[in-house]
């Protein structure tokens, strides 16, 4: 198989990770990899998954702080308005880790880990301090995201360099804490914030994520860390003048301007749309993100059995499809439907994508590539949220445009998608050849 595609192709989800020379014999020890599947390995693994338990957590809960915000503390501002502070939190989150990515090349991964997570807590205490509309966004938008953004790379990098066959195990392993942070926090906001009040509700959290950051530091420093190696540079220009990455990348950018939409304003929805009670609209979320993690791990296991884009795309098809179908909700069992098929099948538009990367990268460039691609996300994470906004009639409790533009974007996406599935057909055969040999 090509070193192009066997680098990240998802087959690693399967393989038993013994290491072999073309005929058969064990290598010597001496030239062996990364410690795959050794016991270090995977205490990374669980130190990553803590990671992606709060950078992402809070981000999947941020509908539940935008539903407080609106009949709360930022009663005077619109939606829209409120929506930047999570999307400014996850576009921190996405573009900070590109611009961390050198000095994580140059050796500097303790510094990075300690640095991201003082300011990760830090953030998070601060917002039980918060009142205003801009000292929420300095502390959840700006030091949260950052602190996220930054703590990031290293996380998921410290794992990926520890595994060769089972890499794809591994990090899908890692990103399902996602989830499981986005169903814990969502627990907890909504079953302490009548008892303890926002303060010590948000306090409460934080002290969840220090626990956690606690656990998951060691975890991550241990075992060999490398030194540091030439850092890669932030762009490649030549990217742009080869259709099946520009194709991929606008794809991937109208997928991700539609794919917290739902995330952010269900609460909202249910509450204004449905009369839903506080407590019913805060659970939402936790409906969301466990179906989003049995979606991600299952759409993981398919990729290893036909491969990445047939699941990738029946996802990206399948969630545009819900989005518009929530225009026919009418009922709280509607919205729990809705909430749950829209989790299971958008699962998989976070972890799949990076997977179709090395079918159309040279290794050579595939980090920087990976980083470039990033920075689309971001921006489009950046500003999906607050257009949709604009589209909200909170006042009539009027969503149709909303959830006409989050699907339509989707479906957009999705259709790309096809578009570049055709265009690397002979890539994916000629590997799907080789591996099979």
């Amino acid at each position: 198989m090509p070193d192009t595609i066997k680098s990240e192709k998802l087959e690693g989800f399967c393989d038993s990770g013994d290491e072999t020379l073309g005929d058969g014999r064990a290598k010597p020890v001496g030239d062996r990899g990364p410690p795959d599947g050794s016991t270090r390995a995977w205490l990374k693994v669980l130190g990553s998954f803590l990671v992606f338990f709060n950078i992402w957590g809070f981000v999947l809960i941020f509908g539940v702080f935008e539903s407080f915000y609106q009949k709360n503390l930022l009663r005077a501002h619109s939606p829209s308005e409120i929506a930047w502070i999570g999307t400014v939190q996850v576009f921190c989150l996405s573009f900070v880790g590109v611009l961390t990515g050198p000095v994580y090349d140059l050796g500097y991964h303790g510094l990075l880990l300690y640095v991201s997570s003082f300011m990760f807590v830090f953030g998070v205490m601060m917002l039980s301090l918060s009142t205003t509309f801009y000292q929420i966004l300095l502390s959840q938008g700006v030091c949260i995201g950052m602190g996220s953004g930054i703590l990031y790379v290293p996380s998921l990098t410290l794992v990926v360099t520890s595994f060769t066959t089972k890499r794809a195990l591994a990090t899908t392993l890692c990103t399902a804490g996602s989830s499981v942070g986005g169903i814990v926090y969502a627990l907890v906001f909504r079953h302490l914030l009548e008892p303890l009040g926002f303060a010590w509700n948000v306090r409460s959290m934080g002290f969840i994520a220090l626990g956690v950051t606690a656990i998951a530091i060691p975890l991550l420093r241990t075992g060999k860390i490398d030194k540091g190696k030439p850092p890669r540079p932030l762009a490649e220009v030549g990217a742009f003048r080869e259709l099946p990455f520009v194709v991929y990348n606008v794809g991937g950018f109208l997928k991700f301007l539609g794919y917290l939409i739902p995330f952010v304003y269900i609460p909202i929805y249910a509450q204004a749309h449905l009369d839903c009670s506080t407590s019913q609209a805060f659970d939402l979320l936790a409906y969301t993100n466990a179906a989003s993690l049995v979606g991600r791990l299952l759409a993981a296991w398919a990729a290893c059995k036909v491969g990445v884009m047939p699941p990738l795309t029946v996802c990206a098809f399948a969630s545009g499809i819900i989005c518009l179908g929530w225009l026919a909700v009418r009922s709280i069992g509607g919205v729990i439907t809705f909430v749950v098929l829209y989790g299971f099948f958008s699962g998989a538009l976070v972890g799949l994508p990076n997977a179709v990367l090395p079918y159309i990268s040279p290794p050579r460039v595939l980090g920087t590539r990976m980083g470039m691609t990033f920075g689309f996300i971001a921006v489009a994470l950046l500003i999906g949220s607050p257009i949709a906004g604009l589209l909200v009639d909170l006042e009539q409790g009027d969503f149709v445009r909303l959830q006409v533009f989050s699907g339509s974007v989707l479906l957009g996406g999705a259709s790309l998608q096809i578009l570049l599935w055709w265009m690397i057909r002979d890539k994916i055969a000629a590997a799907t050849a080789a591996d099979k040999k």
